[in-house]
């Protein structure tokens, strides 16, 4: 199966990308080590090219559109929804973290209702 390549270039403007006004706080999380170093975005994306290759083989280049980044008000519903949604792709119930290898999902409760 082919893997799309994911362009590095985000939005320019905070009106787009929500990581512009939040670069202080992302510095600060990460020097401070306080906080999971793991963060919940929404990210709106297209294809920007398709790359075709010979035998007929292609290859999708994505580009972020929209970043909006999760709020500690949002959370909650946002990791549950992220959660829901690797589930029911994967069919696994554990997803990798970054602080260790797995995360075991089986206790948390879910529900299908996003706020």
């Amino acid at each position: 199966m082919a893997k799309p390549k994911l362009s590095s270039k985000t939005p320019d403007t905070d009106d787009t990308n929500a990581l512009i006004p939040a670069h202080d706080m992302l510095v600060e999380h990460f020097n401070s080590r306080e906080h999971s170093n793991r963060h919940i975005a929404i990210v709106e994306y297209g294809v920007a090219d398709v790359k075709l290759f010979e035998g007929g083989g292609q290859q999708a280049t994505v580009v972020t559109r929209h970043i909006e980044l999760v709020t500690s008000d949002h959370a909650e519903a946002a990791e549950k929804l992220f959660t829901k949604l690797y589930q029911e792709r994967t069919n696994n119930k554990t997803r990798p973290a970054p602080e260790t290898p797995d995360t075991p999902l089986e206790d948390l409760e879910l529900d299908d209702s996003v706020e």
